[in-house]
């Protein structure tokens, strides 16, 4: 049994797009919202501060939506910041989140929907976007489009992750649209190079937009379409199993041992 308490914040009357815990101080927390802001809780969310995080106040290219911060990823190696938002580019912030940097040469698309890292010797960095999958191997400072087309039935990328039970592997959901009507579930191991499609049961009935993935568990971990599907493996991805229930929405997923 859960119990919730409303915490009176500088977030009230903004939309939570996104939230991060920082990696080995669980009182740290940053929200990413829209419209887009960033927000620093140094108290386990007790009370929060905006974070000048150098925010448009509209899209790039004049998109009818508001700006919003989809993504936050904090490396676990240096407390290293970066936050994707839809839609203008990447930021950086490598003091904790008092300085950032706008970051978006290279990409084949500033609205970025996820964000991932994983180590090879060096920090390396995929983005998904709303028409390929990005990789920069200099922090941020320029990305390289990966044509995930000539290997996915779609270029539409959403969610992306890295699973605790191997750091080297991103994890990344596609689909053919937002919502979309189909969608599917891909991870690479050698950071976007090359892609393995994991077996789900079906063609998803829209973009895979979730992962639910917990460390006590890593070889549990259930995924969602945005259009209410949910799925689980026991074994990592090998075999899987999509539950009964369907939602109407899912915009987040998370699970608890």
């Amino acid at each position: 049994m859960c119990s919730w308490e409303r915490v009176s914040s500088q977030l009230d009357g903004l939309q939570v797009w996104s939230l991060a815990r920082a990696p080995g101080s669980p009182e740290v927390m940053l929200a990413g919202t829209c419209p887009a802001g960033m927000y620093r809780s140094q108290d386990g969310g007790q009370t929060w501060r905006h974070l000048e995080a150098r925010m448009p106040d509209q899209c790039v290219g004049g998109a009818p939506l508001t700006p919003r911060v989809t993504c936050i990823w904090i490396d676990p190696r240096d407390g290293t910041i970066f936050a994707g938002v839809e839609i203008a580019g990447v930021r950086r912030s490598r003091d904790g989140g008092e300085t950032w940097d706008v970051l978006s040469e290279g990409l084949s698309s500033q609205d970025i929907h996820g964000l991932a890292g994983v180590w090879n010797g060096k920090r390396t960095l995929l983005a998904t976007t709303n028409n390929d999958v990005n990789r920069s191997e200099d922090d941020g400072e320029t990305w390289t489009p990966l044509k995930v087309e000539t290997t996915f039935p779609w270029r539409y990328t959403r969610a992306c992750a890295v699973a605790p039970e191997d750091p080297r592997v991103v994890w990344v959901g596609a689909g053919n649209g937002p919502p979309g009507n189909q969608g599917g579930l891909y991870r690479t191991t050698d950071s976007g190079r090359t892609w393995e499609r994991l077996g789900l049961p079906q063609v998803t009935n829209s973009t895979v937009w979730n992962f639910g993935f917990n460390a006590a568990d890593p070889r549990r971990i259930y995924v969602s379409s945005i259009s209410g599907q949910l799925y689980r493996t026991l074994d990592g991805g090998d075999s899987w199993t999509k539950l009964p229930v369907e939602l109407g929405e899912i915009r987040a997923l998370a699970w608890t041992p």
